[in-house]
């Protein structure tokens, strides 16, 4: 909001060329689809799927993700199996990715492209419902790709036209409530690793992810999340491995002796997805990588206070933003659980073996 305020005429382009408003996309959506139908007569190839991820509709976060999800299963309903992701990567945007002002504090334009090759593209690979990821950087080259097939976003335009396609009530409504739904997942045994790390994959062990970030400090992990962690594992005669966030803030936590920290896994995604492959079970404080083990086949996360209270992070936020309800558990089809802070005040170790075995009991 603070950015419509600051720069109304950008704004303004923007909700015509990306809306924001209901009502705007609905009216774009419609004219884009048939001044299309008058001017573009050539033949639709519908058994081929190609979804478009412009940087500049999307921040670059692990929502990308849900985004995956949402896309695979809107061509599941055209009868379309898998697709090629086109990464559209305008050259000299990179400044104008996201209209997110607090979160672009935190993100730096260079960092913004390092995630584009360090997480967004090596995740798509993985995925078992896309064929071709390529990153295209030139307009025409976009619509060249793109001519003649079934495109997500509908009426997609490089120049005039890149409405953003994730909408996260619908992909939760899906969740709590379709009776059918379509996982894509990660191909796991496609994994490669050049370098060694120090633990042997098929011991028992738990994960916990740190968080350690400027943008919404409050969902940071504590060293109260580490030691109930460490008493879960414990009782399950599991090591407990420590997958960090900023290495340099290590030294801010007391880890038990027993413990390993996984340093690599903070540097190489592969290495984190095989780690959470194995884990009987992956903790995280609220952050976007608890969505990675939701995409891996029999694995499971917990998120600790969850709706927390922190910024747009509470009950109010969540049910505008995501439509659900306290005490709502969307994720269990993918293997995730939430532990809402408001429903587990001052939580411990048996709040989060509930939830473990919860998890447990759908794969029964």
């Amino acid at each position: 909001m603070r950015y419509a305020f600051k720069h109304p005429l950008k704004r303004i382009k923007r909700e015509l060329v990306s809306p924001g408003f209901k009502i705007t996309r609905f009216i774009l959506d419609k004219t884009h689809y048939f001044l299309g139908k008058i001017f573009y007569s050539a033949k639709i190839d519908k058994n081929k799927g190609v979804f478009v991820w412009d940087i500049r509709s999307y921040p670059l976060t692990f929502d990308f993700l849900f985004l995956i999800f949402g896309v695979f299963n809107r061509f599941k309903e055209l009868n379309i199996n898998s697709f090629d992701l086109l990464i559209f990567v305008p050259d000299n945007q990179l400044k104008d990715i996201s209209i997110w002002d607090e979160y672009i504090q935190y993100v730096s334009a260079n960092d913004s492209f390092k995630r584009i090759k360090k997480i967004i593209f090596p995740l798509s690979k993985l995925f078992n419902c896309i064929d071709h990821v390529k990153i295209i950087t030139e307009e025409n080259d976009l619509i060249e790709l793109i001519k003649n097939k079934t495109v997500i976003p509908q009426s997609y335009n490089p120049y005039i036209y890149y409405p953003e396609v994730l909408d996260y009530k619908t992909i939760f409504s899906f969740l709590l409530y379709k009776e059918n739904i379509n996982i894509p997942l990660f191909e796991v045994d496609k994994i490669e690793i050049d370098d060694e790390i120090n633990i042997d994959i098929s011991l028992k062990y738990v994960t916990l992810t740190l968080r350690d970030y400027g943008f919404k400090p409050k969902r940071n992990t504590k060293q109260l999340d580490i030691d109930i962690a460490c008493k879960f594992a414990k009782k399950h005669k599991a090591k407990l491995v420590i997958i960090p966030d900023d290495i340099e803030k290590l030294e801010n936590y007391q880890f038990p002796k027993n413990s390993l920290v996984i340093n690599k896994a903070r540097q190489d995604i592969y290495i984190r997805i095989l780690l959470y492959s194995k884990s009987i079970v992956n903790l995280f404080p609220n952050s976007g990588t608890s969505l990675l083990p939701l995409f891996i086949k029999d694995s499971k996360m917990i998120v600790v206070r969850w709706a927390g209270g922190s910024d747009d992070d509470n009950l109010k936020f969540y049910k505008r933003k995501l439509g659900i309800n306290f005490g709502d558990q969307p994720l269990l089809r993918l293997g995730g659980y939430y532990l809402w802070d408001q429903q587990n005040e001052n939580y411990d170790e048996s709040n989060i073996e509930f939830a473990y075995k919860k998890l447990n009991s759908l794969e029964n």
